[in-house]
């Protein structure tokens, strides 16, 4: 058994679209957004099934806040089709992802203190992520030349998608029960989100897991 803490990187740049009617005219909006890290928790059991040869599952949750750059058409209150461009950073936008790897593990007992495991499988993942689903506005000046973002609302979406892993674990024993460990994993999955009935980038799910901790033997 084996419970870790560690991180997960990942380079994901996705965006999506909002189109909103203000002052009798169609204005709209795009969030980019790019996540990069994520604190991450793990843990997994395996079973010894014979000689070297083992099947493991484990499980992972990774959560950060992401920021989103909005880049924005805001149209005039007066005149049509004199749309004004108005950008800003919005932040609080949560990303949780779990993975759950189901392994087929080959165990290598280099010496009596030291096992070192190759794991391999099918990843089932399931993503939560907030997207900026609506703007807040305020004319900047008098003459209605410039607008400012002041706030926003997002939105919670879902996905799922299967993919796969590849990871490594190396275990020293302390004792005959208690020992301490390491271990990567690599894991990649692409699940498209939709908001307000329209697909958005797909979201890259995985990536480069390192994380340590505590690991028992029975």
């Amino acid at each position: 058994m084996s419970v870790n803490f560690g991180m997960q990187f990942i380079h994901d740049a996705f965006m999506n679209r909002v189109t909103f009617q203000q002052y009798d005219e169609t204005g709209s909006f795009e969030a980019h957004y790019d996540v990069t890290k994520h604190h991450a928790l793990d843990g997994g059991i395996a079973f010894r099934l014979w000689k070297d040869l083992a099947v493991g599952f484990a499980g992972s949750h990774v959560a950060e806040p992401t920021t989103a750059r909005v880049d924005a058409q805001i149209p005039h209150p007066h005149f049509f089709g004199f749309s004004r461009p108005a950008s800003g950073v919005r932040r609080g936008l949560n990303r949780r992802e779990i993975g759950l790897h189901i392994q087929g593990q080959y165990w290598w007992f280099v010496n009596e203190t030291f096992l070192l495991r190759a794991a391999w499988g099918p990843t089932i993942f399931m993503a939560r992520q907030d997207l900026v689903s609506q703007i807040d506005t305020r004319e900047a000046r008098n003459n209605f030349d410039q607008v400012m973002l002041t706030g926003h609302r997002s939105r919670t979406v879902t996905a799922g998608s299967l993919g796969l892993h590849l990871g490594f674990d190396g275990t020293w024993f302390m004792t005959e029960r208690v020992g301490f460990g390491f271990g990567v994993r690599y894991s990649r999955g692409t699940a498209t989100i939709r908001l307000g009935g329209r697909s958005a980038t797909p979201l890259e799910l995985g990536g480069t897991h390192a994380s340590g901790g505590l690991r028992l033997a029975f």
